[in-house]
Parts: C-alpha cells; sequence; structure tokens
C-alpha cells in the first residue's frame, strides 16, 4: 500500500497534482482546497495517499495531513459514497469542518454540500455517529488553521496544539503552539 508520496511539484490541474519522485511522476487526485496549500511548482511536497484500485487502472489520492485521509477512508466505506464523489465533497469542506458537522449531527450542514443532499447526508451521520469528535472546541481549530497560515503543516499544527490548555484566549494558545518547536 502507498501511503505516502514525497518528491517535488511538477503540475498542478485541479483535481490533479503531478509529484516526481527520483524521476517518477505520480499523478495525485487531491481535494481542490488543498491546492492553495501545495506551494509552488518545483517545491517539495509531503503528501498521505491512499491507492485505489480499478480493473482497468490504479488512482492514487492525496492530502496534506492524516486527519484528511483518514476522514476519507472513513467516508469511502459509507454505502453509496465512492473515492470520487468523497474527493468532491473534501473539495467543498475541509476536514477540521466536516469533522465538526458529524460531531454535532448537523444533517443540514452536510446536506447542503453540493452532491450529498439529505439522504447521503444522513447515511453519512449514521454511519459515522460517534466516530468523529472535535479533538477541542471552535478556539482550538482557530489556532490550528492560524498556524497553519504562519506556515506549519497540519500534522505539525496538531502536535503543537496537543497538550495546549483550550481555556486559554486563541492568542496564547497560539504562542503557547509556537514556543513548543
Amino acid at each position: 500500500m502507498i501511503v505516502g508520496i514525497s518528491g517535488r511539484l511538477r503540475g498542478k490541474n485541479p483535481p490533479e497534482v503531478v509529484v516526481d519522485v527520483n524521476g517518477i511522476h505520480y499523478q495525485i487526485l487531491m481535494p481542490i482546497i488543498d491546492f492553495e496549500r501545495l506551494g509552488p511548482i518545483g517545491g517539495r511536497v509531503n503528501i498521505h495517499t491512499h491507492l485505489v484500485v480499478k480493473d482497468d487502472r490504479l488512482e492514487i489520492y492525496g492530502f496534506l495531513d492524516e486527519t484528511e485521509r483518514d476522514l476519507f477512508l472513513d467516508l469511502i466505506r459509507v454505502q453509496g459514497l465512492g473515492p470520487k464523489s468523497v474527493l468532491g465533497i473534501l473539495s467543498q469542506i475541509s476536514a477540521p469542518d466536516l469533522i465538526q458537522a458529524i460531531s454535532d449531527n448537523d444533517l443540514a450542514r452536510i446536506a447542503q454540500i453540493k452532491g450529498v443532499g439529505k439522504k447521503k447526508a444522513s447515511k453519512i451521520l449514521l454511519e459515522l455517529k460517534g466516530s468523529y469528535q472535535p479533538p477541542r472546541g471552535g478556539k482550538y481549530i482557530e489556532a490550528y488553521r492560524a498556524l497553519q497560515a504562519l506556515g506549519l503543516s497540519a500534522d505539525e499544527a496538531r502536535r503543537r496544539l496537543k497538550g495546549v490548555d483550550d481555556s486559554l484566549p486563541v492568542e496564547e494558545m497560539i504562542k503557547e503552539a509556537l514556543r513548543r518547536g
């Protein structure tokens, strides 16, 4: 199983990217909302992946953090959702926002995603009920996003926020996380 690919970004054509790993170019399908965080062509990237084997081809789905990949894996197990439709979902809503909607049992929020509707949203909530509890409240997500905006990877932001007191103001949470470098 291919669970990650690190190399140089050679091309972006949403929803596909091409990554060069020692002369071998991998075509990877990614959520469109991740494209702005990829960086410039020629830069190094680290992509968490999932390989899907079809009768006539192999498809590699990629994500910038493990949480997003794990959410993708859970969603493709929901009856009626395939890898391409899940990629479409994750192209419209961030993983933290979707996890929050699932943990809040927010049918309306999930149903408004293009291509989902009430029936699929109900299946998602039913099959993933209890699987997703937000790591912390809205302040955690705000601090997490701020750390990413400062250039930290999703995994690094999550690692640094682990154990930070979420009763602190967001600014203090960010300062504490940055001190943990």
